[in-house]
């Protein structure tokens, strides 16, 4: 069996016990086109939500702890919308943006999306930059 079998396999059974899986993932292992990119991702949260979290950037642990409270937030059943602004676990401000269209039409998480036909949004967080400015605002 596949990595990514295996992993699959093992998100759906903590999925069954209303639990998930943070997986950490170099794109370059699901997409050719995008090697550097480092992300964090929920799986088995839209087993109740229909939605997963991720996130790029940061180191394993921090992006790991970000997820995974996002993750707590959508299985209690607190909708995160695009263009919501929440705070992190260090009361930063953090934005999601609702990419699953564009992350599942990429083939990023194809296989995953496989295993996980339930996803039908992700929600990627993202952080302003030095000076407070999100992506899409003027100045950024």
């Amino acid at each position: 069996m596949s990595e990514i079998g295996e992993m699959g396999e093992y998100a759906r059974s903590l999925a069954q016990r209303g639990e998930w899986a943070i997986i950490r993932s170099s794109a370059g292992q699901v997409s050719k086109f995008h090697e550097t990119v480092e992300f964090s991702f929920t799986l088995g949260v839209s087993s109740t939500s229909k939605t997963e979290a991720m996130i790029s950037g940061l180191p394993a642990p921090v992006s790991a702890d970000i997820v995974n409270d996002i993750a707590a937030r959508l299985k209690a059943g607190r909708i995160v919308d695009q263009g919501d602004v929440l705070t992190d676990l260090a009361n930063m401000p953090i934005r999601a943006y609702e990419r699953g269209d564009h992350i599942i039409s990429r083939g990023w998480l194809g296989p995953i999306r496989e295993m996980f036909p339930e996803i039908e949004r992700i929600i990627v967080l993202v952080y302003p930059d030095a000076g407070g400015i999100f992506p899409g605002e003027p100045g950024c």
